[in-house]
C-alpha cells in the first residue's frame, strides 16, 4: 500500500481518489490476516484508499475475508467497489 501511495503525483486535494485492493493470495492465510483485512477501509491519503482481502485457496474451494459491511467513508462511491470487488472475489 505504500508502494500505491509513492506513485501518487501532483497536488492533493486537486486529482481524482484511487482505491487500491491489495490481495493476499495463499494456501494457508493467518487468522490475524484475516481479521487485518475483514476491517474497513484505510484511508492512506487524502486521494488513497485502501481495501485489502485475503483468498485461502485449498482442494476444497476457496475463502475470501474482505470488509463486505456499512461504509464509513464515500457511501455511493465504496458501495461501488465493494460491489465490483465482489464479482472478483466472491
Amino acid at each position: 500500500m505504500e508502494y500505491a501511495k509513492s506513485l501518487r503525483g501532483g497536488i492533493p486535494g486537486a486529482r481524482n481518489a484511487a482505491l487500491v485492493l491489495p490481495a493476499l493470495v495463499s494456501g494457508h492465510v493467518r487468522p490475524e490476516a484475516a481479521r487485518w483485512a475483514a476491517q474497513d477501509a484505510r484511508i492512506l491519503d487524502t486521494t488513497l484508499i485502501s481495501r485489502p482481502i485475503t483468498v485461502e485457496t485449498t482442494p476444497s474451494g476457496t475463502h475470501t475475508t474482505m470488509y463486505r459491511g456499512r461504509t464509513r467513508w464515500g457511501g455511493m462511491f465504496t458501495n461501488h467497489v465493494l460491489e465490483k470487488a465482489a464479482l472478483y472475489f466472491p
